[in-house]
């Protein structure tokens, strides 16, 4: 008779066993959880686009590509390498181009054969892109295209000359 009974003492001792556990149960998955999405946040890491960035070659500024491209003088002329810069603009359609700036410089960097676009979030990442940098003369038809992709209101009414890079891939750092 007295192995069935508990005493209030031995109720409450129980129960603050169990509150404990599960308390340290709810803590410890809480930590889990906060510690494994930390760790496999996409944010953290280098973003690839395109083919594999060739690692033999060393990247040049942008502002440093086009004053190499301007003492060629001639508009067919281009640059073949890695460049970098600020993303500062992403075509907000479908990700089909996007602006680099580096210094007082721009380019708009469209993708080879249309073989892979960039997502539209990657604005004020850094980046380092691999292609072809050439000055070309854009239309006013082309302009105009391109302010409504990039969510503006199409107001070019002379074709105008900018920098261009045809990139076959993209690494966008945080």
């Amino acid at each position: 008779m007295y192995f069935f009974q508990l005493t209030q003492r031995s109720v409450s001792l129980l129960l603050l066993r169990k509150t404990k556990t599960y308390k340290n149960r709810l803590l410890s998955t809480l930590v889990s959880l906060f510690c494994f999405v930390f760790i496999s946040s996409p944010a953290l890491a280098d973003r690839l686009y395109g083919d594999v960035m060739p690692e033999s070659d060393q990247s040049m500024l942008l502002s440093q590509a086009i004053e190499v491209l301007n003492k060629k003088a001639d508009l067919g002329s281009s640059l073949s390498g890695k460049f970098s810069g600020k993303i500062t603009q992403v075509c907000q359609k479908k990700g089909c181009f996007m602006i680099m700036h580096d210094a007082d410089y721009f380019a708009r960097v469209t993708f080879e054969n249309y073989g892979f676009f960039v997502p539209k979030d990657i604005v004020e990442m850094n980046a380092v892109v691999f292609g072809h940098l050439s000055q070309i003369e854009r239309s006013v038809r082309q302009i105009n295209h391109f302010l409504e992709d990039a969510g503006q209101a199409p107001t070019a009414n002379s074709p105008r000359k900018e920098y261009s890079i045809i990139a076959s891939s993209v690494l966008a750092r945080p």
